[in-house]
């Protein structure tokens, strides 16, 4: 009979040290719970949206923001109006780009004057979005691109896109 208030007591304890543990966890998060909700507080206020040259076509700056010492990240919203007429295919590649990429996107250190053309990996391939395809209207894709990072001191940096305004003077998050 003293078999089962001891199996309580434990089970009790148990639960005890089970939600005392739970509880230290949702006080204290990890370091990437932390970033990845900076990231999504970031992603919740978009710096602003452009109209672009093509009927209907419009861009919205979704983050700009350093993700490492070397690194900053631009994350775009492209969207198609659904008053637009037909599907359109962004042509986001530039001048120089392959097709199907946003290979023609620059960010501008307008302290230092310089241009910054997307990251390449070890295979030469834009660290960018690639496959970009047609978009109906009344729909969105996500388009982004990384870049070599201005120096530290630079707090703010310009967003060129090929077929849209650009987005100037805004700040680098971290």
């Amino acid at each position: 009979m003293r078999l089962i208030p001891a199996l309580v007591l434990i089970t009790g304890l148990g639960a005890a040290v089970l939600g005392w543990s739970q509880h230290r966890s949702a006080v204290r998060p990890s370091a990437f719970e932390r970033a990845a909700a900076a990231a999504r507080r970031a992603d919740a206020h978009p710096f602003g949206t452009v109209v672009g040259s093509y009927p209907h076509a419009s861009l919205t700056l979704v983050s700009l923001r350093r993700t490492g010492r070397n690194v900053v990240s631009a994350r775009l919203s492209v969207a198609l109006d659904r008053q637009a007429g037909e599907r359109w295919l962004p042509e986001l590649e530039g001048e120089q780009g392959d097709w199907y990429t946003a290979e023609g996107l620059r960010l501008v250190d307008e302290t230092n004057a310089r241009e910054l053309a997307p990251l390449k990996d070890a295979d030469g391939n834009c660290m960018c979005s690639v496959d970009i395809h047609q978009i109906d209207p009344g729909q969105r894709i996500t388009v982004s691109a990384l870049f070599p990072a201005p120096p530290p001191d630079v707090t703010r940096a310009a967003l060129h896109t090929p077929g849209f305004p650009s987005f100037d003077d805004v700040p680098l998050g971290p």
